[in-house]
């Protein structure tokens, strides 16, 4: 199932960004679009921000697993890296 298989969806894409493209920004937007992806490309950051929402914890959700992670990088002291998961 793709975006545009949604039967009410919350936003439209952006023109510029091709179809299948979903830049996350928000607690309803992740509630609403997670359900119908396939992949997910994350940034793991090492660090503990006062935030209201965050991303679902991937690692915990039985249904996805990690496919790929790359090293670990730094900048300003704040350490991150790329990880991707796919539905199971």
């Amino acid at each position: 199932m793709s975006y545009w298989d949604v039967p009410e969806r919350p936003l439209e894409p952006p023109e510029d960004k091709p179809i299948g493209y979903c830049d996350c920004c928000g607690g309803e937007v992740y509630k609403a679009m997670l359900p119908y992806c396939g992949k997910a490309i994350i940034t793991k950051v090492n660090a503990s921000p006062e935030a209201a929402v965050f991303f679902p914890n991937l690692d915990n959700d039985e249904s996805w697993e990690l496919t790929e992670q790359s090293e670990e990088y730094s900048c300003e002291g704040l350490k991150y890296r790329f990880c991707t998961y796919a539905r199971k």
